[in-house]
């Protein structure tokens, strides 16, 4: 679950946390630096979870906007015929310190990497004097903003700089987000049903630059707080976009689509959670009188999957509220 406490961008912060090299303090400055733009920071140094700080890592990377490399020198290597040796960046060698290059932080690396997956917007930042960057990391880093370590406060402003220059939204965020509609309930003659009642969801795309490609929702689970909670057997299949037959569509940057939540079916005098099928075995159906919990999920190309919970409470005929369930 996302621990973004607010709506506004979260941006994941990537620093070599070595106390002995003065990394922290660093990434400290920076923290406070984009705390103080009103962005949410996730910064690992402050993390006091009881999981594992891997699992961690891993949500806080797949619920990030934006993504921020401080890339800091480690250990010297230098070149002694065909191999390499490396030196602790805290042991002097003489008359071939100036002159080395030096590794950065593997952790780092590997959590840049990991962010270039999801398809962060990324903000590299490389202290002058890493050797040039090889495998995954190298190829995709491109050309990162070098920097020098002199002030925090330094590296905290050049940071500013570069996402302010870039425009990073506050409002932007990297994943599709699911409300209820407000034209409920919709009228529509289905030749098949009968005069049926649609009540509509909102997925609306939070990302101001990126558009979500091959979108297909989904009802993951149906609980039934009128039979002790019980789960209701369905079958998996894709949900109906509203207004046409496609089962996977485009959502452009900021924009939104309605998605079939259920229908009233008059005739049959009951609820029905219809996905897009051919098959009446694939419909789940209830009494007008209900209290659901329904688990809706919708994935796309861009984005991690976006799961939200609305309890459908049914009152009588063609009588349904619908409410998020935080």
């Amino acid at each position: 679950m996302n621990k973004n406490h607010s709506n506004n961008a979260k941006i994941f912060l990537s620093c070599g946390q070595r106390q002995d090299l003065d990394e922290i303090r660093y990434g400290v400055a920076v923290r406070d630096a984009l705390k103080k733009l009103n962005f949410e920071v996730f910064y690992a140094k402050e993390e006091q979870e009881p999981l594992g700080l891997t699992q961690v890592i891993f949500r806080e990377l797949e619920t990030a906007d934006y993504y921020v490399l401080l890339d800091f020198e480690r250990e010297a290597l230098f070149s002694n015929a065909s191999t390499f040796q490396t030196f602790p960046a805290t042991e002097m060698v003489v008359g071939l310190t100036q002159n080395l290059l030096r590794r950065g932080s593997l952790f780092t690396h590997q959590e840049f990497a990991i962010a270039c997956f999801l398809g962060l917007e990324i903000a590299a930042f490389r202290e002058s004097g890493i050797e040039e960057l090889t495998g995954v990391v190298g190829a995709v880093m491109g050309n990162p903003i070098p920097f020098q370590r002199k002030e925090p406060t330094d590296l905290a402003n050049l940071v500013v700089d570069y996402i302010q220059k870039r425009d990073w939204s506050l409002t932007s965020r990297h994943r599709l987000a699911l409300s209820i509609a407000g034209d409920h309930p919709v009228a529509a003659l289905n030749p098949t049903f009968g005069d049926d009642l649609y009540y509509h969801l909102n997925v609306k795309n939070l990302h101001n630059r990126k558009a979500a490609t091959n979108c297909y929702a989904y009802i993951d689970r149906i609980v039934d707080l009128n039979n002790e909670g019980a789960d209701t057997q369905i079958k998996t299949c894709e949900l109906k976009w509203e207004g046409t037959e496609l089962q996977g569509v485009r959502i452009s940057p900021l924009g939104s689509r309605g998605l079939d939540a259920c229908i009233f079916n008059r005739r049959e005098n009951k609820l029905h959670f219809r996905p897009m099928t051919d098959a009446s075995t694939y419909i789940t159906r209830f009494p007008p009188v209900c209290d659901l919990e329904v688990t809706y999920v919708v994935c796309c190309d861009e984005f991690v999957d976006s799961v939200q919970k609305f309890r459908l409470i049914g009152s009588g005929p063609a009588k349904l509220e619908i409410m998020p369930v935080n």
